[in-house]
This record gives structure tokens, sequence and C-alpha cells, in this order.
């Protein structure tokens, strides 16, 4: 314990789980803000086509005809949207801030369970279809029953 090496080897071990901390909250507040920022860039596309939203969410805005095929491929792409940032939030959430990913999770369940005009489940739909483009594990998250309505 009187050898000098011994006190700097010490600072640094000290020092290291010092930064590393630092770093890991630096990652879940640059990974949080990133998830809002792509949210905020959702909600601005529906503000910009309130018509699209009904499909996704509880809306008193009126809704475009599906069965137009040129509006069936954008309300596929809508749902592809939704869906990549589901896959991001949910690959994520080992660095979001501990106590908010399961208020994602239940968003996002209740915009997979959502039933829009003409009963159809368009982002549910989407992805079924396209099932093995995710993981199981996230689509088993997704077929939950949500507790809110989206």
């Amino acid at each position: 314990m009187d050898d000098p090496k011994f006190w700097v080897a010490l600072v640094a071990l000290v020092v290291a789980v010092a930064v590393g901390a630092y770093q890991a909250f630096s990652i879940r507040g640059q990974t949080y803000q990133r998830i809002y920022e792509q949210m905020l860039s959702i909600d601005r596309f529906f503000f910009d086509r309130p018509a699209y939203k009904a499909y996704f969410y509880a809306s008193s805005g009126e809704a475009i005809i599906p069965e137009d095929p040129i509006h069936a491929d954008k309300l596929n792409s809508v749902a592809e949207m939704m869906a990549d940032y589901f896959d991001m939030v949910y690959h994520q959430r080992s660095v979001i801030p501990r106590g908010t990913y399961s208020g994602f999770e239940d968003f996002m369940r209740a915009v997979y369970h959502h039933q829009g005009p003409g009963q159809k489940y368009i982002l549910r739909d989407y992805i079924e279809s396209r099932k093995h483009w995710y993981p199981s594990r996230f689509l088993d998250s997704l077929r939950q029953e949500p507790k809110c309505e989206p």
C-alpha cells in the first residue's frame, strides 16, 4: 500500500469507472433523444397528412379510401415507417433510460392492434405479412394486448 504504483493504479481504476458510467449515461440520453426526434418526425408526418392518422391512431379526421391502389401503397409506406420506428425502439430498449421502455412498448402494442377505417389493421397486416423481417421476440411483444389506446 505504500507503493505509489498502487495508488496510481487505484486512481486510474476509479477514473475509468467514472468515465464508463458517464459514457453509459450519455448513450442513454442520446438514444432517448434520437427516439423522441423520430417520434416528432412521425407526429409531423401525421400533422401534415391527417387522413392517414385514422389508420394508425384513434382520430376524428377523415380517412382516405384504402381500396385506391395509390393510397394503399402510401398506407403500406406509412406502415413500413412505423414498423421501422418500432423495430428501432425495440432494439434500443437496453439503453433507453430505466422506466421508459414500458411506455413505448404499450404505445407500440396499441398502434399495432389499432383497427382503422374499414375494419383494417394496416400496421398489423403489414408486419405480419413480413414477419420474417423481424425478430420473433419483437413480434411476440407487439402481439400482446395493449394497456392503452393509441
